[in-house]
């Protein structure tokens, strides 16, 4: 793929808009001494020959096809949901289960529901709960 200049200074411009890359402010001078994109992937010695300023560009041309390939994947992608197993404090746990705090650090302490310590805070997994309920006997 090959950008002509104006078409690749307004996606490096677009690009540069969210600040992830600088824009080369100069275009080589020969456009048709500049090998396209596709031929140094066909033949990367090739980029050995070119200069630092020529190099700078077809990298920020490649950055600017990147970014404009990307956007659409990340505008699709789907909101993140909480995840199943995040750990919970006893109050968020006990929200869940619809019972008290007091109940569910109760259970904790005595062994009856699986926690996670970290330091000396308590948390809790709400599939590992859920599950080590659904394992008790009916009383």
């Amino acid at each position: 793929m090959r950008l002509s200049p104006v078409s690749a200074k307004v996606s490096i411009d677009h690009f540069t808009k969210w600040g992830a890359h600088r824009a080369v402010s100069a275009a080589p001078k020969n456009l048709a001494a500049v090998p396209s994109l596709d031929t140094l992937v066909r033949d990367p010695a090739q980029a050995r020959l070119l200069s630092g300023q020529v190099r700078g560009e077809l990298i920020a041309q490649a950055s600017a096809v990147i970014a404009c390939l990307a956007a659409p994947m990340i505008a699709e992608a789907p909101a993140s949901a909480p995840e199943a197993d995040a750990l919970l404090t006893a109050k968020e746990m006990a929200a869940r289960l619809k019972v008290k705090e007091s109940w569910i650090l109760t259970e904790a302490r005595r062994g009856r529901i699986p926690k996670v310590l970290i330091g000396r805070y308590v948390r809790f997994s709400a599939e590992a709960v859920e599950r080590a309920l659904a394992q008790r006997p009916a009383s």
